[in-house]
């Protein structure tokens, strides 16, 4: 019998204790009994490092499986060994001053559930939701017209909670106030050359077009027991191995539709058409075969499903919704933007499979499953689902959209509280998207609420200078703004999906503090996060701590898929309409087809200048929106020909961060400014000595270029400063 090397004698000698239940940190020998060199791995060092030290995953997230392995070298040879270390999740160690119970009013004799969570405060003065366990469960169906109280704790404390509760009979429903303005669609819409919203799109769209639709299809021919047609699988969130895999190719049929329907190019047409005619044939296939139920469609199997409703966590698995969501939207695109009857019959019937799913659990399942971290994602599945009532009046795909309300979002918003520290932020803002629809489908006054308020919080109390909001993917506390950059700042989707919740709000309301919004997230996050090649490639995070820079991925990440769509939604809100009225909401050289309207703007010394020419004669009257001030109105009828002139003026402004007025961004008309630089240190620029440098949009102060952060591509950079002079 072979005897052992000193290298496998070591590594089977290693005894680590019991890894079933860690809570601190491992002893992890760096030298073997018989003399062996060992190196150690962890898959995921923010849990576990490779020295040993145990981080444990915070309260309500879930305990983490980490695979630790070691290398052993004794000189001649070799080994290796591996072990799973189950890190159980942190004890829940926040210290509660007062535990906020709104009042809730429920409607006699339905059936009923209490909040899954409630918002405290803390003795530190963060406000944030807490799951509640009720002392008589969470399902009630009263019986009687009054005042109620139920009683019960916060989970993982002993903190009594009391919440007050009316019980009134049903009340009648609202009529949905219509909206002030309509949306131009995408199609009436055209950007113009040479410009960098322009240059982008183009870029987007060659990427778009080198792409093989048959990997996009790789994983959902795969689980549909289909021929793969020779395709390569995908990398990154959509490889095989992923639990995420198919919401790329959701996205990518978003954004060949709305690309489509930006630039009428039929060879995005003809791969929007293909696409959907194999997804079809995917959802057939699942159909028929035995474990799946009619209408399910996805890259994979029903199991995250299954197991979502047993309440496993992630990373065990991934946010089936979330996943869902963005096939369904894509489908829903494609019927939109490329007129394709067969993508709405694919949706529909998706839909009715997640009623069928969805119907069966009670109310307390439901929220439970949607408060979970990363796995309750569900991204916009309410809005999705929404929009199927509208377009099918179909009242199964309203109720769907309903099971997807989230307590702990909705139950602090209506009571105009503040609530986000803490919260996942692109979990949630896709939710309050769906809200506004939900409304929009209903005329129920508590989810418009909720959608203004939830934009309220986050843009006033939570969103960086870009309009980008979250740390690390997160929520932090209200009006902690520069104690919170850092290099993993505003999540590219966040902002995505917060230009769509602020669109729709203004739709319906018309106020000018939404677009004041909607421009600077645009110009300054959205134009900044893709790479200035045809390489699809755009950021996850926007560094806004200074001395670091963007790093540009196309591992098929969530932003990646966003990435894709964002540059064919620049011109969604370039113009909008209302009676006989044509509005110009923001400052982008683009044409209004219908309407043969062009606008272009030139930079000047001190102001901004907007041209705006008419190629057929215009009878309508015009409204240019000026930052900070009023429309300015234009009277027509214009000829053929003639053309108008609208200005803003133009001034290098100081903003201060919320919570250190000494640092803060510097403002050259719709542009955020950076400063290029490696240091570390914020950097001190005397406003005084602050000259443009070349063209109208590079400054210096005779040490510091800085350009707008759109431009940047490579370079280190500074954000926020400290300004003399300011």
């Amino acid at each position: 019998m072979k005897s052992l090397s000193k290298a496998e004698r070591d590594a089977a000698s290693v005894y680590l204790g019991n890894l079933n239940t860690v809570e601190f940190d491992l002893t992890l020998p760096v030298t073997g009994a018989m003399g062996s060199k060992i190196t150690w791995k962890s898959s995921d060092p923010r849990y576990l490092t490779e020295m040993g030290r145990v981080h444990r995953p915070p309260f309500g997230t879930g305990a983490r499986d980490i695979l630790l392995e070691a290398m052993f070298d004794d000189g001649a040879q070799v080994c290796s060994r591996s072990w799973t270390v189950h890190i159980l999740e942190a004890k829940n160690d926040i210290r509660i001053r007062t535990v906020i119970a709104p009042e809730q009013a429920y409607v006699c004799g339905t059936l009923v559930c209490l909040p899954s969570a409630l918002p405290v405060e803390t003795e530190e003065g963060d406000v944030r939701m807490q799951d509640v366990i009720w002392d008589a469960g969470a399902l009630r169906t009263y019986k009687e017209v009054g005042p109620l109280c139920e009683t019960g704790h916060i989970a993982g404390t002993e903190v009594p909670v009391r919440l007050q509760i009316q019980v009134i009979q049903p009340q009648e429903t609202a009529p949905v106030s219509a909206p002030v303005l309509q949306a131009v669609p995408l199609s009436d819409v055209r950007l113009s050359e040479g410009t960098p919203f322009y240059e982008a799109a183009a870029r987007m769209q060659t990427y778009l077009l080198s792409q093989d639709v048959d990997r996009l299809l790789y994983s959902f021919r795969t689980a549909a027991g289909l021929d793969t047609c020779g395709a390569s699988p995908m990398i990154g969130w959509d490889s095989p191995q992923c639990l995420l895999r198919g919401h790329t190719t959701g996205h990518y049929l978003s954004a060949i539709a709305l690309a489509y329907a930006s630039t009428g190019d039929v060879r995005l047409r003809d791969r929007a058409v293909y696409l959907v005619q194999a997804l079809a044939e995917c959802q057939d296939a699942f159909s028929g075969k035995e474990g799946f139920h009619a209408g399910f469609l996805s890259a994979y199997s029903e199991e995250q499903f299954d197991l979502l409703e047993q309440m496993v966590r992630y990373p065990k698995i991934w946010a089936p919704y979330y996943t869902l969501h963005k096939i369904l939207s894509g489908l829903l695109d494609a019927y939109e933007w490329v007129d394709l009857p067969l993508a709405l019959e694919v949706a529909k019937r998706l839909g009715l499979w997640t009623f069928d799913r969805l119907i069966r659990l009670t109310p307390d399942q439901r929220k439970r499953m949607w408060s979970l971290y990363i796995a309750g994602e569900y991204g916009g599945m309410n809005e999705a689902l929404a929009r199927l009532y509208l377009l099918t009046r179909d009242e199964r795909y309203l109720t769907a959209a309903r099971l997807f309300d989230n307590d702990k979002l909705l139950i602090p918003l209506h009571a105009g509280i503040d609530a986000l520290s803490g919260m996942h932020a692109n979990q949630h803002i896709p939710q309050m998207i769906g809200a506004d629809k939900l409304y929009e489908a209903t005329g129920e006054t508590c989810y418009e609420t909720a959608a203004k308020r939830f934009w309220q919080a986050a843009v006033e109390h939570h969103a960086y200078a870009i309009g980008g909001v979250g740390e690390g993917e997160m929520f932090r506390q209200a009006d902690w703004i520069y104690r919170s950059v850092g290099e993993k700042t505003a999540e590219s989707c966040a902002s995505y999906n917060m230009l769509k919740l602020t669109m729709a709000l203004y739709l319906r309301q018309a106020e000018p503090l939404y677009m004041e919004y909607y421009e600077r997230t645009l110009f300054n996050h959205i134009l900044a996060a893709g790479e200035k090649s045809a390489s699809g490639r755009t950021t996850y995070f926007m560094p806004l701590r200074g001395g670091f820079r963007k790093t540009f991925e196309d591992e098929n990440s969530c932003c990646h898929g966003t990435g894709m769509e964002s540059p064919f939604r620049f011109g969604v809100m370039i113009y909008s309409r209302t009676g006989d009225t044509v509005r110009v909401e923001q400052w982008i050289d683009s044409t209004l087809q219908p309407e043969g309207l062009e606008i272009c703007t030139e930079w000047m010394e001190d102001r901004l200048r907007l041209h705006v020419r008419f190629t057929k004669e215009f009878r309508k009257t015009l409204l240019v929106r000026v930052p900070d001030a009023p429309y300015q109105i234009f009277h027509g009828p214009f000829a053929a020909g003639e053309s108008i002139i609208a200005e803003r003026s133009l001034a290098v402004s100081f903003e201060p961060a919320p919570d250190d007025m000494d640092l803060g961004v510097l403002k050259y008309g719709p542009y955020i400014l950076a400063a290029l630089s490696d240091e570390t240190e914020p950097l001190c620029i005397p406003l005084e000595k602050l000259q443009k440098e070349k063209g109208c949009l590079v400054w210096s102060d005779g040490r510091y270029t800085l350009i707008p952060l759109a431009e940047v591509t490579d370079a280190p950079y500074h954000v926020y400063l400290r300004v003399k002079g300011a």
